[in-house]
């Protein structure tokens, strides 16, 4: 991948951070990682307390939290950090997710 180690690190740890801190404390966390052809493929899901798609349209955007998540510790700084990092490599990063069911954050970045 095209990435610096510090920028992997940081894009990844946020990821997996974000996916256990609203998780359910019975719940998983999946982390996957494909390569199809030329694309590397980093998907994060969770069996968390899920987004509306309200929240998943704010995501994105610094500093925002949503009312539900106030209660955990951090600044909202952590998806917006990671799609900087994607767009910076020029790759995509899109958020599904149902309420009470969970959320998966999918990477694309070309590779090498």
């Amino acid at each position: 991948m095209p990435i610096d180690p510090i920028w992997f690190d940081r894009m990844i740890y946020n990821l997996v951070d974000n996916a256990f801190k609203y998780s359910k404390a019975t719940g998983r966390v999946i982390l996957e990682y494909k390569k199809v052809k030329r694309k590397v493929i980093i998907i994060v899901s969770d069996t968390g307390i899920g987004m509306t798609a309200e929240e998943i349209s704010k995501a994105f955007i610094p500093f925002y939290r949503a009312d539900k998540s106030r209660s955990k510790t951090g600044l909202g700084l952590g998806l917006s950090v990671i799609k900087s990092i994607v767009e910076e490599l020029e790759g995509t990063i899109r958020i599904t997710s149902q309420v009470d069911e969970g959320t998966s954050v999918r990477i694309e970045i070309r590779g090498k």
